[in-house]
């Protein structure tokens, strides 16, 4: 009846006269009520809550990519005052430190609570009539035995208070008393689990010196997975050279505390550690070494910016999920450290769910529902997976198994709902790897950047190449082998019937190719069109050719500075024959041997994609360093009496580059050939190429300069101070031009606005 009513009502006001009346402004207004009043009468459709965080995982290159919600959030449960610890059993029973209220409660599945420990006095005469040892004072840690047997960490109390499965007090564990305990050691437990033999591992307030490890009776035995102390080489200078009264004065450093710790479902501890650059979680083995191999949680940190987690929960496949401090936010890690999600925030501001005042701790129910309590607003709130989250967990668990083949079905609908998941590839080629079809694993493997993947695929599909084809290869090279051989023979033989036909006809052979050897690689510029006789002297082993095509000369000049460097740089000062320009083509082909190089280089050997280089980029990087250095050995011989011009100087370190021309080209090529473990004969012959052509621009210095040794030594260790001068004004300047532009444009900016 309503509807109907403001239907009529609209109705009836547009057939009245006065509406046509009414200004445009006027009438938008009635149309917009009209229409919110009709809106309320529409059915609506339920509205999705939007996530108040994002969530990002990390690639195989280090960089944050955005994935879709993992988890997200489900309910909050409420009646705590300080919940400082979970401990959840291998029922899903749940039990919560509550330090505010000084006790333990059990939770049921919908977060209400079943019971506390100790058990709510009755009255007063019950209160006077239970054991004073029962009452806690704000309890930082709990955990329940296999037998229901539960230890709480009695902060403010400074003992280890035990409960039967009735909640009833058992005993205590007060400070233990040994020698090898340190005086500054504070007992105060924070946290506490136990280990398959009964022993305790509990962390205390400031417990820098460790998990304090105590028997089944409470008697000490010893500190677990202590952190080193990190020193540097200012500390280490102290410590060589100061006195023992200096060494007192100075600020001791220690190592980073134990703050938490936990115990997975094979026994292994996980330690939380605080105020690391690295290790800031550890997966401790018997003997307490750490087996994630001290690893960075945080690389992205600056090195002096220390990374805390707060607390950590492991599940039966061994996936990680952590709580950080700082930022209230929750890390997900498979088995090996690798990160698997990043989701959750702090709020700084009014509350909303899924963000935490100051979280304190964490645990995961066997249905994937994360459980995270807050300590300052006294709740805990849960987290429920979604279908992406659950299609990665599982996926991520069987390939951690090496269940690859079966986890590739799940990695493929992964790719569906987020095809920059790059995991995803990765999983889907050890798949491919471990059914034999390593052309696909190797497509796979660089699409998940995963070069030793890459690595291992390429390496079994040249196995296989070899294997079929090695046998055709080695008799078709014999062959050749062979019939160059006999080609030779032949040809030797037929040259020297000629040889005695002309001997015989003309009598002696020309003396102008007398200093000619065979085999010699540049005999045949010797044949050369614009060449009217040439020659080789025999003391410098250079081409003397009667010809006044400079482009030949400056092109012979190429072939023989790989031969004969020293003699060639003289010969290119001294006969000033070789043109600038084809100087300038030769730094120019450089750079495009380059460019190409980047391109044909094999994958496991570069570090940027060919389609993300910047052309601009290259050009600076390639050309600023080559000119700079022209420059700036140019200034210096000058000053020190050189005689180079800045021509000559620019032909001569042009020259230099010809190994890299020659050679840098085949050697990416060659690269293609190479796996990841024979990457050190990629490396090696990069670096002869290097050192060659730092080598060549040396004595070509030396030569257009016409110093000695110890001189051009000299001449070029002031080049490079001049050249890192010149780089240090350059880039100043850049500033200021940058700073004095953006001055008159905000100026401008400001005229206009006013005008």
């Amino acid at each position: 009846m309503g509807r109907e009513k403001e239907t009529r009502d609209v109705s009836s006001l547009q057939s009245n006269s006065l509406w046509k009346k009414k200004s445009t402004f006027q009438r938008m207004i009635a149309l917009v009520l009209a229409s919110h009043i009709l809106l309320f009468f529409v059915p609506g459709q339920p509205a999705e809550a939007v996530v108040p965080y994002g969530t990002t995982s990390m690639n195989a290159k280090g960089e944050w990519i955005e994935t879709p919600h993992a988890y997200i959030p489900d309910q909050i449960w409420r009646g705590f005052k300080g919940a400082e610890d979970l401990f959840l059993t291998n029922n899903d029973d749940v039990y919560v430190a509550d330090s505010g209220n000084n006790r333990i409660v059990q939770l049921d599945e919908n977060g209400k609570i079943m019971r506390a420990i100790p058990h709510a006095y009755k009255d007063e005469a019950d209160e006077k009539s239970r054991n004073p040892k029962e009452r806690l004072n704000s309890p930082g840690g709990v955990f329940v035995a296999d037998d229901g047997t539960i230890y709480v960490a009695d902060t403010n109390n400074r003992r280890i208070a035990v409960y039967d499965k009735d909640g009833q007090f058992i005993k205590e564990y007060g400070e233990p008393k040994s020698t090898l305990i340190p005086s500054t050691f504070i007992y105060m437990p924070s946290k506490i689990v136990l280990d398959k033999r009964g022993y305790l591992y509990i962390s205390t307030k400031g417990g820098y010196q460790g998990l304090l490890q105590l028997t089944s009776e409470g008697d000490f035995a010893g500190f677990f997975g202590a952190n080193k102390v990190t020193t540097d080489w200012l500390t280490a200078f102290k410590r060589k050279y100061y006195t023992e009264e200096q060494l007192k004065q100075e600020q001791p450093k220690l190592p980073g505390a134990v703050t938490n710790v936990t115990v997975d479902s094979r026994g292994f501890l996980y330690s939380v550690n605080k105020d690391l650059p690295s290790g800031q979680l550890k997966r401790l083995s018997f003997g307490g070494v750490d087996l994630l191999n001290n690893q960075n949680f945080a690389p992205w940190n600056p090195p002096r910016n220390y990374f805390s987690f707060r607390d950590v929960f492991v599940d039966e496949n061994e996936i990680m999920t952590v709580l950080e401090e700082g930022k209230g936010r929750i890390y997900q890690y498979d088995k090996y450290g690798k990160m698997i999600f990043r989701f959750g925030n702090k709020s700084n501001s009014s509350q909303r769910m899924g963000l935490f005042k100051r979280a304190t701790s964490i645990v995961v129910k066997q249905d994937g529902k994360i459980l995270v309590s807050d300590g300052e607003l006294g709740v805990i709130q849960t987290f429920k997976r979604t279908q992406f989250g659950e299609l990665v967990l599982l996926a991520v668990s069987e390939y951690t198994k090496g269940k690859y083949a079966e986890s590739r079905e799940h990695w493929e609908r992964i790719l569906e709902l987020d095809g920059l998941y790059d995991r995803a590839y990765q999983g889907i080629a050890k798949a491919d790897f471990k059914a034999g079809d390593y052309a696909a694993s190797i497509t796979n493997f660089e699409k998940a950047q995963d070069k030793k993947g890459y690595s291992n695929s390429f390496w079994e599909l040249r196995m296989n190449w070899l294997l079929t084809y090695f046998g055709i290869g080695v008799t078709t090279l014999l062959a050749l082998l062979v019939a160059w051989i006999l080609y030779r023979l032949s040809a030797a033989r037929l040259q020297r019937r000629r040889s005695a036909a002309n001997a015989k006809l003309q009598g002696n052979p020309d003396e102008d190719f007398q200093g000619l050897h065979l085999g010699n690689p540049i005999d045949n510029i010797v044949h050369a069109p614009a060449v009217a006789t040439a020659r080789i002297d025999p003391f410098t082993g250079l081409i003397h050719t009667r010809t006044t095509n400079r482009w030949l000369i400056s092109l012979q000049r190429v072939i023989s500075i790989v031969r004969y460097p020293v003699n060639t740089f003289t010969d290119i000062v001294e006969r000033a024959q070789v043109r600038f320009w084809f100087a300038v083509l030769l730094v120019m082909v450089a750079f495009m041997i380059s460019i190409t190089g980047k391109a044909a280089v094999s994958y496991l050997f570069t570090d940027v994609v060919f389609v993300r280089v910047d052309l601009m980029n290259e050009m600076l990087y390639f050309f600023l360093p080559f000119l700079t250095w022209v420059l700036a050995s140019y200034l210096i011989g000058s000053i020190m009496k050189g005689e180079g011009t800045l021509t000559k100087v620019f032909i001569v370190n042009a020259y230099a580059l010809v190994p890299f021309i020659l050679f840098n080209l085949p050697l990416k090529l060659f690269s293609n050939l190479l796996t990841l473990q024979e990457g050190v004969i990629f490396t090696f012959l990069t670096t002869v190429i290097t050192v060659w052509v730092l080598i060549l621009m040396f004595l070509g210095t030396q030569a257009v300069q016409n110093y000695n040794l110890k001189e051009a030594l000299g001449m070029v260790s002031v080049s490079l101070i001049t050249l890192g001068c010149i780089w240090l004004f350059g880039f100043v300047l850049i500033g200021l031009i940058y700073q004095a532009v953006d001055f008159f444009i905000q100026w401008g900016q400001e005229l206009v606005g006013r005008v």
